[in-house]
This record gives structure tokens, sequence and C-alpha cells, in this order.
């Protein structure tokens, strides 16, 4: 594995071209999309706590439960409702769900956590 990696590294500068905006730093901070930023760090965190207390700390019908599941699975639509229509330049750019191998990087990630937390 670390022979790929170090051949990665070493290539990367001479491969990869990018051309950086010149821009100031006032407009690379109003470029950010920080309500975007807000609502998904916030609702995914309300979500995972909701998960984690389901079953373990709370029983799964406990309003403490609840509550915040209900509110994180909200507040996700809520986010990608932003993503999609709202925000200027978004930070999950749609076109990261069309390409077929971030699809399936995406699902075999989720479904590796999965396994993890299970066992």
């Amino acid at each position: 594995m670390f022979p790929f990696c170090f051949f990665g590294f070493a290539t990367i500068p001479f491969v990869l071209t990018l051309k950086p905006r010149n821009s100031t730093f006032r407009e690379k901070l109003l470029r950010v999309d920080w309500l975007g930023g807000v609502l998904f760090i916030s609702s995914c965190t309300t979500f995972l706590v909701a998960v984690s207390w389901g079953g373990a700390q709370e029983p799964w019908e406990s309003f403490r439960t609840l509550v915040p599941l209900i509110l994180g699975a909200f507040g996700i639509v809520v986010t990608l409702c932003w993503e999609g229509y709202g925000a200027n330049e978004p930070f999950l750019r749609r076109s990261l769900f069309y390409c077929p191998s971030a699809f399936i990087a995406y699902f075999g990630t989720t479904v590796q956590g999965l396994i993890v937390s299970c066992l």
C-alpha cells in the first residue's frame, strides 16, 4: 500500500494543474455557503445523536430519541432543498451524485459504516 501512496503523492505536483482564482480574502469568505454548512452540520449532528441514543440510553419510543431524530431528518431535507435551489455556490453540488463511481463510493462508505457500527 505504501508504494502506491508514495507514487501518488510524488506525481500529484506534476499531473494536477489547478488555476486558483485571483480574489481577495473577503470575496472568498463571501463565496462560502455558511447557511448550508450550518444547516448540514447541525442536522447531521442532531440526527446522529438520536441514532446513538436510540435503544442504548433511551428507548426508541422516547421523546428524547424521537424529537432529535425527526428534527435531524427534517433539517437534512431542508439542507438538500437549500443546496439544490437556494444557494449561489452550494457545497453539495448535484453533479456529485450524477457520477456513477462517486455514487458507488458513497454507497460503499455507508455500508462500511453500518457494518462497523453493527459489530
